[in-house]
């Protein structure tokens, strides 16, 4: 994706609800109506595409407002394409305009990627996943509903694939409930609010996990294990005042080690962090500080990492203002894709099936490689 394309979608993203409002505040500013009957017109105007939405894909009412917005962007994109530019609007070209809005928006939506019917009447979209950041190869996959996946690549780079791009990324993101796997809908929209204490677990997939940087082999738990495994190894210790649990007494006491503290296995995964019996200076308030994160592994063949998760370490207790979550990572190999799951720390005895109803998942999206 051009440099140019990343940067005026990420200004186009920051400004997505000022654009899903752009018709009725231009009705507002420039019409002759008054009182009501202009608010109404503008209602109207900001309508297409939130009905186009809900009659495609019924989901909560935020998700609508959120890819409604989604739609308005891609039409404005879509007309920056073709150098037009949105003008005040008149009167006598009302539902013209209203019209022309909402057709622009499903093109952008629906006209680039291939819309098919599963078995059970439901939607399903067609994605060209890269296995690498240069796009040498591809594959296809069919994401059916309820999963969001990054913009179509015919809008942000039409010149298609392998011309003039220096890199290429897709991503696929799922909110669900463990442990069913429930999807986000209207039914269960009161158990995805229950944003902290919640059975909620978010996943997102990057494409082009493993892959070459400046000539030399990159893969992301690695990496990531390095840094989880540089903040472990120093340790601050800051004195607290024991009559207000949020006052320090001095300056930190920080430790420089050269290894992390071993502590025992858990969940048949290896286990990295600060053992605090060998501190026994360090406030409890302390515990759950992100450089005291326990650093849970599975070690594959060599180097290889299988399975990375870090948590907040396990002497931090829940309470009323601390819901621990663990972050768990794993590389899936037939899209080359590193796999990104959050979820309550109580639910880190699940690793296991957690990871393998995601990668079972995956694969049944794989349809052909190109």
């Amino acid at each position: 994706m051009p440099t140019g394309a990343i940067i005026a979608f990420e200004i186009g993203y920051a400004a997505i609800f000022l654009l899903m409002f752009l018709p009725p505040i231009l009705i507002l500013l420039t019409s002759k109506k008054v009182g009501l009957l202009r608010w109404i017109w503008a209602g109207i105007a900001a309508a297409p595409s939130i009905i186009a939405l809900s009659i495609s894909y019924k989901g909560p009412p935020d998700t609508i407002v959120i890819e409604a917005a989604w739609l308005i962007y891609c039409a404005f994109l879509y007309a920056s394409r073709r150098r037009a530019s949105p003008e005040p609007i008149k009167r006598r070209r009302m539902f013209l305009h209203i019209a022309s809005v909402g057709f622009a928006a499903l093109l952008a939506y629906h006209g680039t990627t291939f819309v098919l019917k599963i078995e059970d009447g439901t939607k399903a979209h067609m994605l060209n996943w890269p296995m690498d950041e240069h796009g040498a190869q591809w594959v296809k996959l069919r994401i059916p509903p309820g999963y969001v996946y990054s913009p179509p690549q015919v809008l942000l780079n039409p010149s298609g694939e392998g011309k003039s791009r220096t890199f290429v990324y897709e991503y696929l993101s799922l909110d669900a409930l463990w442990p069913e796997m429930a999807l986000h809908t209207r039914a269960n929209d009161a158990e995805f609010r229950k944003i902290a204490n919640g059975r909620v677990i978010h996943a997102t997939v990057d494409s082009g996990a493993i892959r070459t940087v400046d000539g030399k082999y990159y893969d992301p738990l690695q990496h990531k294990f390095s840094i989880s495994l540089n903040g472990a190894k120093h340790v601050c210790i800051a004195p607290y005042d024991l009559s207000n649990a949020h006052a320090t007494t001095g300056q930190a006491i920080c430790h420089d080690r050269d290894w992390p503290d071993e502590k025992p296995p858990k969940f048949g995964l290896r286990r990295l962090g600060v053992d605090f019996k060998k501190h026994p200076d360090a406030p409890v308030t302390d515990y759950g500080s992100i450089s005291n994160e326990d650093i849970f592994y599975a070690p594959g063949l060599g180097n290889e990492m299988r399975t990375l998760i870090t948590c907040p370490a396990e002497e931090a207790k829940d309470s009323q203002y601390f819901i621990p979550h663990c972050t768990h990572e794993f590389i899936f190999k037939p899209l080359n894709a590193r796999v990104s799951i959050t979820y309550r720390r109580i639910y880190l005895k699940d690793w296991k099936e957690i990871q393998a109803i995601l990668e079972q998942r995956l694969q049944s999206f794989i349809v052909e490689l190109k």
